[in-house]
């Protein structure tokens, strides 16, 4: 027993150390997101404006009047006439990211949103969720850790939707 704890202190200390660093580097990850890729075209419109880490962070901060875990975030809008915008973001984990969607789907559900629930679809491993508000049609899905919500006019929608879908895979 008296040999051990030397052994035991010295793992104790070891995994504090590797928390505190690993807790270091995802506080640092959340307070400057990263950039995420965007597609250059969708539905044949091409990406007209962009926002990546911390200023898209920001922005999906304002819209939902709340701070999320992220890590990396982009919102991009498609054509001229912003037919098209498409929000990512990514978490360093893939349960953050299943328990930031799962919460959506439930803050929908309860009906305080502008958005009408129509449903879900599988494309491929994904469950798309479909919604329709704003004069648009909105879908939105799981991919690893990135978490993308696509907003389109209906004519953009499904082939936007499925680029998007290529894109994230």
């Amino acid at each position: 027993m008296r040999r051990s704890l030397p052994f035991f202190l010295f793992a104790l200390g070891a995994a504090m150390l590797a928390f505190s660093l690993l807790y270091t580097i995802y506080h640092v990850a959340i307070s400057d997101p990263s950039p995420t890729p965007l597609p250059q075209h969708l539905a044949g419109l091409p990406l007209t404006q962009q926002l990546t880490g911390r200023r898209a962070s920001t922005n999906i901060t304002n819209l939902h009047s709340k701070a999320f875990p992220i890590t990396s975030a982009a919102v991009g809008q498609y054509g001229h006439n912003q037919q098209v915008t498409l929000w990512v973001t990514g978490t360093p984990l893939k349960p953050i990211t299943t328990l930031l969607t799962k919460a959506m789907r439930t803050k929908i559900a309860e009906g305080n949103s502008p958005f009408t629930n129509l449903g879900e679809k599988y494309v491929e491993e994904f469950i798309i969720y479909q919604l329709k508000g704003a004069g648009q049609l909105h879908f939105y899905y799981q991919a690893g850790v990135y978490l993308i919500w696509l907003a389109a006019d209906a004519e953009f929608a499904e082939q936007a939707l499925a680029e998007t879908i290529a894109f994230y895979r």
